[in-house]
């Protein structure tokens, strides 16, 4: 919504975007954006009072900046005044150069629609193929949202790993929203209206310390063989695809039930998700297997060896000084 209010330069909607937005830094701890969105939201609030007329020359087109006829180009004030101003002289000297050999490049390779660029104006994304290709995606999103709104859930499951999220996290995280409106409510009591000093404004602000879905996530630390603690994460979104496709069954999957196993096709500490070894000393398992053979293993006459030139190398004694004499 916030970068539908700036491309289409909607001042109403950038307001209420920014107030809410200030709903979540003060839920989740973030200080800095809390104080001086909180600002902007009151300023925005009575600007008709502080600065008449103003208001209209914003609607108008204050809170972005177009910087080419490309419809939804536009770009918010703030973030043109960084790209503009804060950064190094070589890079903006060089722009103009490099944008030539870019072109360049898109016309080498036939992805320009206008090699003469005499008719720019129009983005890639606004063809007809990519606004169909687009729509498809949106449809297929709003056709798996309405199929999940029925779901047999009595709890709050992380949709990285598929595990419920433990009562403390579960609270914290569906009263977030609340608890950071309360939170704004007493800063704009307390600085704006009850206080008048300006050093009052820049006290700190007292964190909730509200627990997140991260806080679910278990870490397994592994020791590698170099002696380097590794952290192990599980990371997809194979538990979010079966809550979607479990839907459709006559009796849904047990959330629960099913992740006491294992998600992946192979164990991690045997292969990757995707198919591949670990890297990792498979000579420990050849012994295992190995225990119970027979000392002499026959070999037939006409077989042949292959010779691990470097196991030979390095398991040399006495080396001598030069290549040469090995």
């Amino acid at each position: 919504m916030l970068q539908y209010s700036v491309k289409t330069n909607n001042l109403a909607l950038f307001h209420k975007c920014n107030g809410d937005m200030a709903d979540l830094f003060f839920a989740y701890d973030g200080p800095n954006y809390s104080r001086y969105l909180v600002w902007l939201e009151v300023f925005l609030t009575n600007i008709d009072r502080s600065h008449p007329g103003a208001k209209e020359l914003l609607q108008k087109g204050g809170i972005a900046v177009a910087r080419s006829l490309i419809p939804g180009s536009l770009c918010a004030v703030d973030k043109t005044m960084e790209e503009t101003f804060e950064i190094c002289k070589r890079w903006c000297r060089t722009t103009s150069i490099r944008a030539q050999y870019f072109e360049k490049m898109l016309e080498i390779c036939d992805l320009m629609d206008d090699p003469d660029s005499l008719k720019a104006g129009k983005h890639r994304k606004l063809e007809r193929a990519e606004v169909k290709k687009s729509e498809e995606a949106v449809q297929r999103t709003i056709s798996a949202i309405q199929n999940c709104q029925s779901f047999l859930l009595e709890h709050l499951y992380s949709l990285a790993s598929g595990a419920p999220a433990s009562p403390e996290v579960e609270f914290d995280v569906l009263r977030a929203e609340a608890a950071g409106k309360e939170s704004k409510r007493a800063f704009i009591q307390d600085r704006f209206v009850s206080g008048s000093s300006e050093e009052l404004f820049f006290e700190p602000i007292k964190k909730l310390k509200l627990k997140t879905m991260d806080a679910s996530n278990k870490t397994v630390k592994l020791t590698a063989s170099q002696g380097m603690v590794l952290q192990y994460r599980e990371q997809s979104d194979l538990a979010f695809m079966l809550l979607i496709k479990s839907q459709n069954l006559d009796e849904p999957l047990n959330l629960d039930k099913l992740m006491r196993y294992s998600l992946f096709p192979v164990p991690p500490c045997l292969g990757t998700a995707d198919g591949f070894f670990n890297k990792t000393n498979k000579a420990a398992m050849l012994h295992y297997l190995m225990e119970d053979a027979p000392e002499d293993v026959p070999y037939p006459k006409d077989a042949f060896y292959i010779q691990d030139g470097n196991a030979l190398f390095h398991a040399l004694m006495n080396l001598p000084p030069t290549f040469e004499g090995i």
